[in-house]
């Protein structure tokens, strides 16, 4: 599966309400357009580079 499928992926199996679904699939799609940095409760530093995905809705 690559970043475009993670849309319907989420929709498919969150087992969430629709509403909440889509919301959710929507900050993925934007996160995946965005570079993101964060430091896990873990304590580990992880960075995801910006990635121009068209989200297969």
């Amino acid at each position: 599966m690559n970043e475009v499928d993670w849309h319907g992926a989420i929709a498919t199996y969150s087992g969430s309400q629709l509403e909440e679904v889509v919301d959710l699939a929507e900050q993925v799609s934007q996160t995946l357009n965005q570079e993101t940095e964060r430091i896990t409760s873990g304590g580990e530093y992880i960075r995801l580079e910006a990635k121009a995905v068209q989200p297969n809705r």
